[in-house]
């Protein structure tokens, strides 16, 4: 709770969110005695006049709005030198709350929620107002899983160039469509690609893209859509060429409207119960994903291979021949020799031990130099060198006997920018209690020695009480940690 602070007419009685575009507090509208929920805007956006006027603008635009999955903006102005807007207030928690606790919902729930916003959006939409921050934060769940779309103050007419100070780019970069990076001008279809990252998150309870903001940017622009059944099963195939549609990189080969995306998925939900997997695909988009994939012309992704066994090379081309979005384009007995031959790659599948007898560390410090991420392919009971590597910092480690779809849905979050966990990798931290008793939190280690003892990560999700995406948040922290150190392994 705050002190209660007198704000023109209203009275802000603490704060219920916040982020870049401000805070948003709980309120009482003194002069109609009601509650209400009152969004105050950083000062610098009122110092920009050019920002002001177009901003009550909108706001007036925004409030016209008549849709039940819109809130409503009750007054929009200036008071003491901030921007504010008024809306009414809602008693709900925002979807990214639900994820961070909850992890993957049910796609029936996921798809409800996404069709509630696309309902808004089309409105908007109709209206010439795009919304461009469409994400979890934004998605507000009353009871009964009602959804409201908020933040359409900072929207902006469709065609126009956008609202922002000093080319400051509003929205947030994990739902951010290409056009976003590469042109001024965008419309309905932006949001619709943002829509479907956030149908993506709802299903898997993780981004389509990880990485820092430079893989992110790069996987938006080059990237294959990520498929949410490679995640958590066949439950969701169907909606595969729905995320590969709706995160098209080319606007015209998207849905055309919010609407249209939810439709769809609404009919692969509709016809779950009586279809088998493939039929749930072709009745998403009357095609398959690997289809779907051909006709968005996206680039896939570069993969060098550093190994000295011919059949390992064989065996890794093998299981990917299928993954249009994957593409092993060089292979080399040493790192030097691969980098040789091309360094644009998104990433290199590396074996521990390698003829010029180069240590792990090396070998990884050769890559990242290059911005190069690296997994490492081990054939088991070689722990010290799994620490070098993991060090290191590469992504993951996986056993060169592991199942095929085990390694290619490794080498797939490897390209996306996610740790790979899986038992050597955590084993070989998990065993230097130096680093763990020193540098872990308790829940780290807990965290760490499920992992390192085998257990899967919706079990270990079960036993601690968190979601697989803080999970995945807590395995990138010991990542960082561990890789911090320096390596002494030789």
């Amino acid at each position: 709770m705050m002190d209660e602070v007198v704000f023109g007419r209203y009275r802000l009685l603490d704060v219920i969110g916040q982020g870049g575009m401000g805070r948003v507090y709980r309120a009482t509208d003194t002069r109609l005695d009601r509650p209400v929920a009152v969004k105050v805007l950083p000062q610098l956006l009122a110092d920009d006049e050019r920002y002001r006027e177009r901003f009550r603008g909108e706001a007036r635009k925004a409030g016209a709005l008549r849709d039940p999955h819109v809130i409503p903006i009750h007054d929009a102005d200036e008071i003491d030198g901030h921007l504010y807007l008024c809306m009414e207030l809602i008693d709900g928690e925002d979807l990214s709350k639900i994820l961070a606790r909850e992890g993957a919902l049910r796609p029936k729930r996921a798809v409800s929620i996404i069709s509630q916003a696309a309902s808004a959006l089309d409105t908007a939409h109709a209206q010439g107002l795009i919304h461009r921050d469409v994400k979890p934060s934004n998605l507000l769940v009353a009871r009964r899983d009602f959804v409201y779309l908020i933040d359409f103050g900072i929207a902006r007419a469709s065609g126009e160039v956008g609202l922002t100070t000093a080319g400051a780019a509003i929205g947030s970069l994990p739902y951010m469509a290409p056009e976003r990076f590469t042109s001024d001008v965008i419309d309905a279809r932006t949001d619709v690609y943002a829509l479907a990252c956030v149908l993506h998150e709802c299903l898997t309870g993780t981004t389509p893209y990880g990485g820092g903001p430079e893989r992110q940017f790069y996987h938006h622009l080059n990237t294959v859509p990520p498929r949410p059944s490679t995640l958590v099963g066949d439950a969701v195939v169907g909606l595969d060429a729905v995320i590969a549609r709706g995160m098209a990189k080319l606007p015209d080969r998207r849905y055309q409207s919010a609407g249209e995306l939810a439709a769809a998925a609404e009919e692969v939900i509709s016809s779950s119960a009586s279809t088998s997997p493939m039929e749930r695909t072709r009745i998403s988009t009357g095609t398959n994903f690997a289809e779907a994939v051909t006709e968005l012309e996206v680039v896939p992704c570069r993969i060098g291979v550093v190994e000295d066994h011919e059949s390992t090379v064989l065996g890794l081309k093998g299981m990917l021949a299928d993954e249009r979005d994957l593409t092993i384009v060089a292979t080399a007995p040493t790192v030097p020799e691969l980098l040789a031959i091309t360094s644009t790659l998104d990433l290199v599948i590396l074996d521990l031990r390698l003829p010029d007898g180069s240590t792990p560390s090396g070998n990884v410090a050769l890559l990242r130099d290059k911005g190069i991420e690296a997994l490492v392919f081990t054939s088991g009971e070689e722990q010290q060198l799994v620490r070098a590597a993991a060090r290191a910092g590469v992504l993951g480690v996986v056993r060169k006997s592991e199942r095929s779809p085990v390694v290619v849905q490794a080498i797939r979050d490897a390209v996306a920018g996610r740790q790979v966990v899986t038992t050597d990798w955590a084993a070989a931290i998990d065993a230097d209690w130096e680093f763990t008793e020193a540098n872990l939190t308790p829940r780290q280690r807990q965290v760490l020695e499920l992992f390192a003892s085998g257990e899967p990560a919706p079990r270990v999700s079960a036993m601690t009480g968190l979601s697989e995406e803080t999970l995945t948040a807590y395995l990138g922290r010991i990542r960082q940690k561990y890789g911090g150190l320096r390596d002494q392994t030789q």
